[in-house]
């Protein structure tokens, strides 16, 4: 949906792209471990690209553009052009990185703050508004979008029953660890909590044997993590980031592994 917004379409128009997408990627692709997802620099790419189109064309002139694009990338794939990226430093990316992360402020910056901006771009939208803010014009969505605000009765209460939540999910999962099972009990193809040394740990037996265990403590913010069968992964139910049965990030927003635990060969 941001997705969606960012181009200047409907966003009703990310959902439908993200799951066309994935089904076509899991039936076409042959990786065990793939993400389909969309991507802030190409939603700024499109939404550049028809900057010009009028807004009851944009949809069908999106649909041509993403055509176009689709097969251009099917033809350099089958060229072998993927290894081109090879050739692309990091410090490239991290400029490139960097200045789609700004364009994305700059452009959220008049629906944030409610301030009309019609220059032609979105570092000239963002300036006219902040000189708007630092001149003291009146803008009725100041007191809406002020970042020191509270909120009345029902936010407050929401606020106490989210972190609430949060502290009974911590100390309940570290619980229960407790009466985790032995580490020779678990099948191939299964994970879950197990005792291994003396604590609890997360292990997962692959199809040939090998026992890959993780310490349960998301790196994130230190939420127990839980398996999920079925992408076989442990999941962090606190703030939605994802590891591998060996602890490697999947998604974020942990950014390292999950500690490994060494397990006694053939347990």
């Amino acid at each position: 949906m941001a997705a969606a917004t960012l181009v200047g379409v409907n966003p009703i128009h990310g959902l439908f792209a993200t799951a066309v997408g994935r089904i076509a990627g899991g039936l076409t692709a042959s990786s065990q471990l793939m993400v389909v997802t969309t991507t802030s620099a190409a939603a700024l790419a499109a939404g550049s690209a028809l900057a010009p189109v009028a807004g009851e064309d944009r949809v069908p002139a999106l649909f041509l553009l993403t055509m176009v694009a689709g097969a251009a990338m099917v033809v350099a794939g089958v060229l072998g052009f993927g290894r081109l990226t090879g050739f692309v430093s990091h410090s490239v990316m991290i400029g490139f990185l960097t200045g789609v992360a700004l364009n994305i402020i700059f452009d959220q910056i008049p629906k944030i703050t409610g301030v009309d901006a019609t220059a032609p771009n979105a570092i000239g939208r963002a300036a006219h508004i902040l000189a708007d803010i630092v001149a003291g014009r009146d803008n009725p969505w100041a007191e809406a979008f002020d970042a020191r605000r509270v909120g009345g009765a029902t936010a407050l209460r929401k606020l106490v029953e989210g972190n609430v939540e949060v502290a009974t999910r911590f100390v309940k999962d570290r619980l229960g660890r407790r009466g985790a099972g032995p580490v020779g009990d678990l099948p191939p193809g299964e994970g879950r909590v197990v005792e291994v040394g003396g604590r609890a740990v997360g292990a997962y037996r692959d199809a040939g044997g090998t026992v890959h265990a993780v310490d349960l403590t998301c790196t994130h913010l230190g939420c127990t993590v839980r398996w999920n069968a079925a992408e076989t992964s442990w999941d962090c139910p606190c703030h939605g980031s994802r590891f591998s049965h060996d602890g490697t990030v999947l998604d974020g927003p942990a950014v390292g592994p999950l500690a490994r635990v060494e397990v006694e060969p053939g347990a």
